[in-house]
């Protein structure tokens, strides 16, 4: 009699799907892409919601890549071991893969086969692209089912790692990364060319084997080394294996704004004895303004009807603001005065402070702002002087903190320009600076008339608790064109210790100035009567 069914012929080709919560799988590629010859890893992990373990007789990886499609008996790596699925567990397997073609690899479809010949089943597996667990919350995104095979990166290359954009006369670090993937590197010679878009020969700096003259190191932009001088060349590369990478640090300086191309060769040879070859980058940066420095001088009325700063001097107040783009931030080092010298080598301008504002701890950002006062007096007399130069040095601070910082840059801003004439009047003070209580001590004082007109001077002291005046205290007297006259005044200390002297004031009658207020505080050590002692150190405060 006939069957009530015939025999299967083929196999049982069955769908799983993810609801079924059944058997699915996840799988992830090890990189998302791989050059030619490169090898990447296939993790594949079976998991099981069955109540029951499940042996497979065979696993099947359908591919557009012959060389990954392939069907597998036993877990990879291992003796023979069974494709065994516990219930309600996970199998992983791991398969290497090499690229030998390129393009896109994907695995389009994983059967289990159950059973053997032509009763056999062949479960389709429902791919859900992760290793992950179904638990696990990530914003990672899930791997693709598909590998990328690219070309094979070059047997040696190069790299330049800077800062993005440089910062108008910083001193900042470029690196030149070699990398030998496949060559090993002989008698390495690098060359570095920093210019100009638009390039012409004096603003060009080029560093090779035929490094330029010294006399170069005034071209813009410059290759500067870790003490911020100029490079006359770079040294040869140490021998280099295969697979490895080797970093040569420099500095670059622009002083200009624009556009700044920067282009690295390197000559070697793969062994000791082959034929040499060469391999080049380039990049490309825009050089943008960082920090801006303004002068201006604080003149009292006076000078400013004059507009001459006389020989009593001024303040300069220098200001420091931050103008990099967004995101960059810069730390000021510090504030300086530098006079000019002439040609005698004689400084045309004499600091009546500290000549240099440190600010270690000034941090600026776009906009942000630092100032310095310097008080000073011209060393010598003419018309439209340039007395000297602003100099503010700082560092652009990076994200990532290093162990070698770069050298500090400079920005520098000329003092404006002023006139330096003599005084009508020039004014000596001969102060006593000891004496002892009763006894009789002298002060001089030296008026010289400089002008070509007769003036009636005004001399006048004020009492104080410590001094008895012997004469006058107040005296009317002219002076004539290039006379000079020495007043002398006589004065009784009448307390003991430290004491100030009573203040001087000369006013010229003629024209109504204020010639001399004797603002410093003159200190005179009294002894007491009849002390033997010896009398201290004098001092002026």
């Amino acid at each position: 009699p006939p069957l009530p069914s015939p025999p299967l012929s083929s196999h049982m080709l069955i769908e799983l799907s993810q609801a079924q919560q059944l058997i699915s799988a996840s799988v992830e590629w090890s990189s998302a892409q791989l050059p030619l010859g490169a090898t990447a890893t296939l993790s594949i992990r079976l998991i099981s919601c069955l109540a029951v373990s499940l042996t497979a007789s065979s696993f099947q990886i359908v591919s557009s890549d012959a060389e990954l499609a392939r069907c597998i008996t036993s877990v990879p790596g291992s003796e023979g071991e069974l494709l065994t699925l516990a219930a309600g567990g996970s199998l992983k397997l791991e398969i290497a893969f090499t690229a030998r073609a390129q393009g896109t690899v994907a695995v389009q479809q994983l059967l289990l086969h159950l059973g053997e010949g032509p009763c056999a089943m062949h479960l389709a597996l429902p791919l859900n692209q992760t290793t992950r667990d179904v638990v696990e919350q990530s914003e990672a995104p899930a791997p693709t089912l598909a590998l990328t095979l690219t070309a094979p990166p070059p047997v040696m290359t190069l790299e330049l790692i800077h800062e993005s954009p440089l910062l108008l006369h910083e001193v900042a670090a470029l690196v030149l990364l070699v990398r030998t993937n496949g060559d090993s590197c002989y008698d390495g010679r690098p060359t570095v060319r920093v210019s100009y878009a638009v390039a012409e020969e004096h603003n060009t700096h080029d560093i090779s084997k035929e490094a330029l003259p010294v006399s170069a190191a005034a071209a813009t932009p410059l290759l500067l080394d870790a003490s911020a001088a100029a490079l006359s060349g770079l040294p040869p590369l140490p021998t280099l294996p295969a697979n490895s990478e080797h970093r040569v640090l420099l500095y670059v300086r622009a002083s200009a704004l624009g556009s700044l191309e920067i282009a690295a060769s390197l000559a070697y040879a793969a062994t000791a004895d082959a034929l040499p070859q060469a391999v080049s980058c380039r990049a490309t940066v825009e050089v943008v303004p960082a920090v801006e420095l303004t002068t201006s001088l604080l003149l009292s009325p006076e000078q400013k009807v004059r507009h001459d700063l006389g020989a009593n001097g001024a303040q300069l107040l220098v200001h420091c603001r931050c103008v990099a783009p967004g995101g960059v931030r810069v730390q000021l080092l510090s504030i300086e005065l530098q006079p000019r010298v002439n040609e005698e080598g004689t400084p045309l301008l004499t600091l009546l402070g500290q000549r240099e504002h440190n600010s270690p701890d000034a941090e600026l950002t776009t906009g942000g702002q630092h100032s310095a006062l310097f008080k000073f007096a011209p060393s010598a007399v003419g018309r439209e002087q340039h007395l000297g130069v602003a100099v503010a040095k700082w560092r652009r601070l990076a994200e990532q903190p290093s162990s070698q910082s770069a050298p500090a840059a400079e920005v520098t801003c000329e003092l404006p320009r002023v006139n330096v004439t003599e005084d009508d009047f020039a004014m000596w003070l001969d102060p006593p600076t000891e004496g002892t209580v009763g006894q009789l001590l002298t002060l001089k004082l030296r008026a010289q008339n400089r002008t070509s007109k007769v003036h009636t001077l005004l001399l006048k002291f004020c009492e104080n608790d410590a001094f008895l005046f012997c004469g006058y205290k107040l005296l009317n007297f002219s002076l004539p064109p290039a006379f000079a006259q020495t007043v002398t005044f006589s004065l009784i200390p009448i307390q003991a210790g430290a004491v100030l002297l009573p203040p001087v004031r000369l006013k010229c009658a003629s024209t109504g100035r204020e010639l001399f207020a004797s603002q410093a505080k003159h200190v005179v050590f009294v002894s007491p009567s009849g002390a033997n002692n010896e009398p201290p150190c004098t001092q002026s405060a």
